[in-house]
């Protein structure tokens, strides 16, 4: 075990920190254009780490650009990930331009993720079979294929609570958050605030959150000024489960069909103290899915 106070690593060829059955502690550390093929400024497996304090700037890798957590858990407190890349590295999966997660259970608090960026999915993180906890976290500016802010993977159960997306973009899919072949979201006061999808892709959809084959269950959240080209301006889900209790969603907009919210391929939607005010279109959309609705207002 370590601690290591003050230190700046920068331009490491093969990454500045590799942790292996480790519980180290990082206080007030940057990390500053390193790379690696996993984990561009640093690789945790098997650990536990405690990071606290510190920044991982401008590094790059073809998976987890800041930080690449496989099957560990680490604890990462008031911490910034900023201009982070996970790009084209032969024989890597290119996600996670800021962290990836993979069998692990992070825990996050107060934790920046800022113009990082993943060529396929997660463009601030990516999990697979991971079970991350967030809170009072921000994601501003991210960008992938896929999941500009989070991109929510194979058998992962997340949970977020008070966090903000605003400005993340997707190309394709999920402008804040993609959510796919998960086991169960849970977010509770969180804002989707400006995200969107690519407006030259015509194919693009969902630019708040996207949720296929999964559970995603919203409280006291909230969705505005989100964009796509097609489907679900603040929305989109296929073969989903979406509960929203207490959930607001004003001025989203889809060129297509559902500017709040649309739902595909035998969706089920559960709508309880919904406000719905000035989408465009305004409607809800449903296709091939059911909805329950209470004590909803809904701008006719």
């Amino acid at each position: 075990d370590c601690t290591l106070r003050y230190y700046s690593f920068m331009i490491g060829n093969g990454g500045a920190m590799y942790n292996s059955d480790s519980n180290a502690v990082l206080v007030n550390c940057t990390f500053s254009g390193n790379s690696a093929d996993l984990g561009g400024a640093m690789h945790n497996y098997q650990s536990s780490p405690i990071i606290i304090d510190c920044m991982f700037n401008e590094n790059v890798s073809g998976s987890g650009g800041g930080m690449v957590n496989d099957d560990s858990s680490p604890t990462v407190i008031n911490c910034t990930f900023s201009g982070n890349s996970a790009h084209a590295t032969p024989g890597a999966i290119v996600v996670g331009g800021g962290m990836y997660n993979c069998n692990s259970s992070p825990k996050l608090t107060n934790c920046a993720f800022t113009g990082n960026s993943a060529t396929e999915g997660g463009g601030g993180m990516y999990n697979d079979w991971s079970n991350p906890i967030l809170a009072n976290c921000i994601f501003t500016r991210n960008s992938a294929a896929y999941g500009g802010g989070i991109y929510n993977g194979v058998d992962s159960n997340e949970a977020l609570t008070n966090c903000t997306f605003i400005g993340n973009s997707a190309d394709k899919a999920g402008g804040g958050m993609f959510h796919s072949n998960a086991n169960i979201t849970i977010m509770t006061n969180c804002r989707f605030i400006g995200n969107s999808t690519n407006a030259n892709n015509t194919r693009s959809h969902a630019g708040g959150l996207y949720a296929h084959e999964g559970s995603v269950t919203l409280t006291n959240c909230v969705f505005s000024g989100n964009s796509t080209v097609r489907q679900g301006g603040g929305i989109s889900t296929d073969q989903s489960d979406l509960t929203l209790i207490n959930c607001t969603f004003s001025g989203n907009s889809a060129l297509d069909r559902g500017g709040p919210m649309y739902c595909e391929e035998s969706s089920s939607l559960t709508l309880t103290n919904y406000i719905l005010w000035a989408n465009s279109p305004v409607q809800i959309t449903l296709r091939d899915s059911k909805a329950s609705i209470s004590y909803s207002d809904i701008q006719g």
